[in-house]
């Protein structure tokens, strides 16, 4: 995201505050050319709202509502365009800013406001080019996560780092919860509460609720039908598209994961029963192979029955 500050850096005397003071960080969602007396139907907020001052000709109370419906609208900052009938700034237009908490710049005459527009884009440009590296590293070094040993711990780990929070798995059954960093376990009774109270249950169900100040986003991770655990999340920041599509992509790495860590505990009791049988018929040394075979445990030099 473009912040006001950084177009301001990049454009220098070309966009400038109109009064002394530091440049706002608010983030800016476009640059916005308006004559109007009212532009707030055709904004969204967030904006960087440029006028030549056509609208402020109507005096004090004219240009102290202009303004305050800029702000209830929640736009970024006004700049007024120098040159074009307006050569100086209107005290009461400072004024009406400053009351309003709206950061006020000039464009210097001369200075076209496609300058301004285009100078928004490059950085909006280079911004998501940014992110989007930034985001493909986080989805390679989640799909390694999912292939080590401790892969769930990897997952988690890998997630919260990404995110700047902390991020915890939390197997349905009460088995150990995985949460990283460690000094954030202290949030799992809260979390195993809500998980309860929400009862998420389905592939994509979810929740949003607070712990400790922080926006935590819990997602139901299942195998099939079933929920066999929860992903909860506290980013160290304000979740953006790619953040959630990383989140999904970590529920459906550690549904692989439960999944396969399932198959193998199936796989090696399955294999257990054979070896018992072999056992029993009186075939110790197919047994014996078996176990080599399988990598288990090496059989003892005898073995016990026990029968209930």
């Amino acid at each position: 995201m473009v912040t006001l500050e950084q177009l301001c850096d990049r454009l220098g005397a070309d966009l400038r505050p109109a009064a002394p003071g530091a440049i706002g960080r608010q983030p800016l969602t476009g640059v916005h050319i308006s004559e109007l007396a009212d532009p707030t139907p055709y904004l969204e907020g967030g904006e960087l709202l440029l006028t030549t001052g056509i609208p402020l000709g109507g005096g004090n109370a004219a240009t102290r509502d202009y303004v305050d419906r800029l702000a209830q609208k929640g736009i970024a900052a006004l700049a007024l365009g120098l040159g074009a009938g307006t050569d100086r700034v209107d005290p009461a237009l400072v004024a009406a800013c400053v009351d309003a908490n709206l950061d006020l710049l000039l464009v210097p005459e001369a200075v076209p406001f496609l300058h301004i527009s285009r100078a928004f884009w490059t950085l909006v440009g280079k911004s998501e080019q940014a992110e989007l590296a930034s985001r493909l590293d986080l989805q390679t070094a989640l799909a390694r996560a999912a292939t080590r040993d401790t892969a769930t711990q990897a997952i988690i780990s890998t997630l919260a780092q990404g995110l700047g929070g902390w991020a915890a798995y939390l197997p349905a059954d009460g088995a150990a919860e995985t949460i990283w960093p460690s000094t954030a376990a202290d949030v799992v009774p809260q979390l195993r509460a809500e998980s309860a109270r929400f009862n998420l249950v389905g592939t994509y169900s979810a929740a949003t609720f607070p712990v400790d100040g922080m926006n935590v986003v819990e997602h139901s991770i299942t195998i099939g039908q079933h929920t066999v655990g929860f992903l909860a999340v506290a980013a160290g920041r304000d979740l953006r598209r790619a953040d959630r599509q990383l989140i999904l992509t970590s529920c459906m790495l550690l549904s692989l994961t439960v999944k396969r860590a399932r198959e193998a505990s199936q796989a090696e009791a399955a294999l257990g029963g054979v070896i018992a049988a072999l056992i029993l018929a009186g075939h110790v040394d197919a047994a014996r192979l078996a176990t080599e075979h399988a990598t288990l445990p090496p059989m003892g030099s005898f073995v016990r029955i026990l029968a209930v």
